[in-house]
């Protein structure tokens, strides 16, 4: 004898349930994907989640995008999981699954292999938290990793090490602190790693530049001086960095002179009707081309207009584009 449905929704032919489901909003979804495992598939094979993405050190720990442009934010408060929709239309507190059920769940019905983004702030690391993370996250590729932090660098090497698949890594706040041996050592593990993209801001010194083996490399450091980056951009001519293709220094204090930066080094002022964009900023006119050796070709812009710092792309890189 077959096994009829409790729930009248699920007695529908397979095709008119779908045409029913496409008109239900996107939390109705994730709450009609809690009922069975069939619910869950269903709603899997619909791909309603955009992309997910977590924080942690705040209220919410998840947050999904979904396809309508809506976004869910989902918490766990008093041992209650809750999601909540971004307009404020609906408030929905689930009966409580384990933490761990709930994130796999989540991350089942997105249909997705990678995270759009983990923002870490002031997170001291919980290991039990983590742990679930590391095991849900596993084999989980990160777009972007952000950890802003004033507590000491262990704990960021500690998260850092839990989430290995990550593009690109932001380490922000830490411009103020001064950092021990202990943990300018530790510093020296992370930098080491083969991030795509890498923000930091920390007081890091020269030497540290040479760790990096990025793509694209930001930094924000108050003991950088014009010498360093004129040192660093000669280094990088003579082949040091062959995979670098964007390089960036930004300091509120910053003085930027042109020539002990481009002291030494073979330089051309473009024409100043040259158009090009690079890199989150807005549309440049001119710049100074260098040459990087093999052919290669890369443009410095300086910009102290909000704050101060030198930007400098590799032609034919994503970093840049000419009109």
């Amino acid at each position: 004898m077959a096994v009829v449905s409790s729930f009248p929704l699920l007695r529908l032919p397979h095709e008119n349930l779908n045409q029913v489901l496409q008109y239900m909003r996107t939390l109705q979804l994730i709450q009609f994907s809690m009922l069975s495992k069939k619910n869950k598939d269903l709603i899997r094979e619909l791909r309603i989640v955009e992309s997910c993405s977590f924080k942690f050190g705040m209220k919410y720990l998840y947050h999904i995008h979904s396809n309508n442009g809506r976004y869910f934010a989902c918490s766990l408060e008093n041992g209650k999981h809750i999601l909540r929709d971004s307009h404020g239309e609906q408030n929905i507190t689930y009966n409580p699954l384990d933490e761990k059920s709930w994130l796999n769940h989540l991350l089942y019905i997105s249909k997705t292999s990678k995270i759009a983004s983990i923002q870490c702030n002031d997170w001291e690391v919980d290991e039990t938290e983590l742990q679930i993370l590391k095991e849900c996250l596993k084999g989980f590729n990160i777009s972007t990793l952000v950890i802003s932090s004033n507590s000491r660098m262990q704990n960021t090497a500690t998260i850092i090490d839990a989430l290995p698949l990550v593009d690109q890594l932001d380490l922000l706040k830490y411009q103020n602190q001064r950092l021990d041996s202990s943990e300018l050592l530790v510093l020296r593990q992370i930098l080491v790693q083969n991030f795509r993209d890498l923000i930091i801001t920390a007081n890091i010194p020269l030497n540290y530049l040479f760790l990096m083996n990025s793509s694209s490399i930001r930094v924000c450091s108050t003991l950088l001086t014009e010498k360093d980056i004129n040192l660093f951009l000669k280094h990088w001519m003579a082949g040091l960095k062959p995979e670098l293709e964007f390089f960036s220094v930004q300091e509120e204090e910053l003085v930027i002179n042109r020539n002990v930066i481009l002291e030494g080094i073979p330089h051309e002022f473009a024409p100043i009707d040259r158009k090009f964009d690079m890199y989150n900023m807005r549309s440049q006119f001119g710049g100074v081309d260098i040459h990087l050796g093999r052919g290669i070709k890369a443009t410095i812009v300086f910009d102290d207009d909000y704050i101060p710092g030198i930007f400098v792309a590799v032609h034919g890189s994503k970093y840049i584009t000419f009109e």
